[in-house]
């Protein structure tokens, strides 16, 4: 995890916030091969607080029902269909959920086979 994070602070749901986080890289994880390497980063940009978690997409990782999954198969293979008007894929809707509950945003790149994807949410810090 690269971080330069010192003493800035979020008020919110920890509980929330921090399922979320685990969403998005366990959403990385199973969408990549074995081996792969997933990128977390925090930083502060612009009064809030940004987690980044980036990985190189696998379809096959992703929807391989042989595999282990933490999310629901159903979610697995929508994420991978194409997305209309920046629609958040339904597995990571909770990310969408919960920054938005913090005055923030999620947004992801598409999920296709061998692309580089990234996973952003973004959550006002206390006092801006």
């Amino acid at each position: 995890m690269k971080s330069a994070l010192a003493e800035e602070q979020i008020i919110g749901d920890n509980e929330r916030l921090t399922q979320a986080l685990w969403l998005m890289l366990a959403f990385a994880t199973e969408g990549s091969v074995a081996g792969s390497t997933v990128i977390t980063e925090a930083r502060v940009e612009d009064g809030a607080f940004v987690a980044v978690v980036s990985f190189t997409a696998s379809v096959k990782a992703l929807t391989d029902p042989d595999l282990p999954h933490a999310l629901e198969a159903f979610a697995r293979k929508q994420a991978t269909l194409p997305r209309e008007a920046a629609r958040i894929a339904w597995g990571l809707a909770l990310c969408k959920r919960v920054a938005e509950a913090h005055g923030g945003t999620f947004e992801h790149d598409d999920v296709t086979d061998g692309a580089n994807v990234t996973l952003k949410l973004r959550v006002l810090l206390s006092g801006t």
